[in-house]
């Protein structure tokens, strides 16, 4: 059972490590709720307490000190998860770079341990031999030009697409013949086709990445705006997500089109030259571009589009762009931006709008969003950091029967532990046991303060009564 307990907080630190970044965003929520502290004492002095009572020989002071330091990590992390994943607080951004690497490991044997094999008693013990029997399967990834947890961020991919980037790259090389612990012989090599082109012959690739969101998550903010969208229904879509392409799950459409026929070849040129500016803009600016252009010349639709999007993700630079006929420019916008220089919003919306149309201007379009998010000081693109939004943290609540499932939740590991901790080796399960339940406790503790009064009102008494042995020894057991 504590094998079991330990598994499940191993497995909680695991998956917020992996998701770098939410647990300190998380936490900001959780400690802000009295529920949850009033949760955390109950379950790290109360109830270990009551178990110590109930069973004084089966669990010990020293076990109950080690539950009463376990459940607050144990509460921390599944009060963590629960809001996280039952508010509004989970989101995605896309992180821009490139594709370094196309990596394919063979399929593949290695040795494989086996307990020893004991009697029906456990007994007689004897080792079991390795078998040549741990099978390891083929995998393809792609590296990218971007680090998570000091590595490069990877994508899974397949054999098809593998062949894609040997071709593209030019180039396959064997990396490793083999793996520590192999036993089988001709597989287990892993190759590798490396980018060694310029700037311009790169790989884009979009990658989705998870963060908490207070605006999103808030109920009430000034960032939300509470616009209706119902006249512009027909105008408003769904926020992109990647999409797989010949280069795997790394693509994204950064051009918009709502009812609206954009110029031939118009939105993938813009996407295109997009995409390779922020193969470095990406990592750089912290930056995310979108261009959304609607088929409508009233610019109240602004006001639907933050709302249906809730002021866009933290790193995005939005421009939205009103275009009824599809080539004349009737109005621009540029404040779905993160961020706040003023002055960038504001000049970013009169450089495309100073293009006039749309026609001919695909490139002009992406160099005037690109090289103002570039400027120095206000007039360039600063993001503005989750941090700053830590006042609505306040406003993210969960419902209550969510609560429930928390409480639900913490006391079964509170149970767990304490089972593991009563019928560990350590203790001496000989000797009988004596369950006494609350109501037991609470009367030895109004006898003995009865009998210690008794004491006080004879003490002219040459031998004054006292509390008697068994009395106490009821307390101490």
């Amino acid at each position: 059972m504590g094998c079991v307990v330990a598994a499940f907080i191993l497995a909680f630190v695991a998956w917020f490590w992996y998701h770098d970044g939410v647990f300190s965003k998380v936490w900001v929520v959780t400690h802000q709720k009295p529920a949850f502290w009033w949760a955390i004492g109950f379950f790290s002095l109360v109830y270990p307490l009551w178990r110590r009572l109930k069973n004084p020989r089966g669990f010990t002071w020293g076990e109950g000190a080690s539950q009463a330091g376990i459940m607050p990590i144990v509460g921390i992390l599944v009060c963590s998860l629960f809001f996280y994943l039952f508010t509004d607080l989970r989101d995605q951004e896309f992180m821009n770079a490139y594709v370094k690497k196309a990596v394919y490991e063979e399929s593949w044997t290695g040795w494989e341990s086996h307990p020893d094999k004991c009697d029906s008693e456990g007994k007689n013990c004897r080792p079991v031999p390795d078998t040549c029997s741990a099978h390891h399967s083929p995998s393809w990834t792609v590296l990218h030009s971007i680090n998570s947890h000091g590595s490069p961020r990877t994508t899974g991919i397949n054999a098809e697409v593998y062949r894609n980037y040997v071709r593209y790259f030019g180039n396959e090389t064997i990396e490793s013949h083999g793996h520590a612990g192999q036993c089988s012989i001709g597989d287990g090599k892993t190759f590798a086709s490396t980018f060694k082109g310029g700037r311009e012959e790169r790989i884009p690739s979009a990658l989705s990445h998870e963060f908490a969101n207070y605006v999103k998550a808030s109920k009430q903010t000034i960032r939300r705006h509470k616009a209706n969208t119902a006249q512009f229904r027909n105008y408003l879509t769904a926020y992109p997500s990647i999409k797989s392409g010949q280069y795997g799950p790394i693509e994204v459409d950064r051009v918009i089109a709502a009812k609206v026929q954009l110029p031939q070849g118009w939105a993938k040129s813009v996407d295109h030259e997009l995409d390779l500016a922020l193969t470095d803009l990406g990592e750089k600016r912290q930056v995310n571009i979108l261009v959304y252009v609607v088929g409508t010349s009233d610019q109240a639709f602004i006001h639907a589009l933050k709302t249906c999007w809730v002021g866009g993700k933290k790193n995005d630079v939005i421009v939205v762009i009103g275009s009824a006929n599809g080539h004349d420019i009737d109005w621009v916008d540029a404040s779905m931006a993160w961020t706040k220089n003023e002055l960038f919003k504001v000049e970013l919306r009169d450089r495309v709008q100073d293009l006039k149309t749309l026609d001919g201007n695909a490139e002009a379009l992406a160099k005037a969003i690109v090289d103002q998010i570039q400027q120095p000081g206000e007039r360039g693109f600063v993001r503005q950091p989750m941090e700053e939004f830590e006042y609505m943290a306040a406003e993210v609540d969960i419902p209550f029967h969510i609560w429930g499932a928390i409480l639900g939740t913490m006391w079964a590991f509170g149970w767990m532990i304490a089972w593991a901790f009563e019928n560990n080796d350590s203790t001496d399960h000989s000797a009988p046991r004596q369950e006494r339940t609350l109501g037991d406790l609470f009367r030895m503790g109004w006898d003995l303060i009865r009998n210690t009064a008794n004491r006080n009102q004879q003490s002219e008494s040459t031998e004054p009564d006292g509390v008697e042995d068994d009395d106490i020894d009821d307390w101490r057991k």
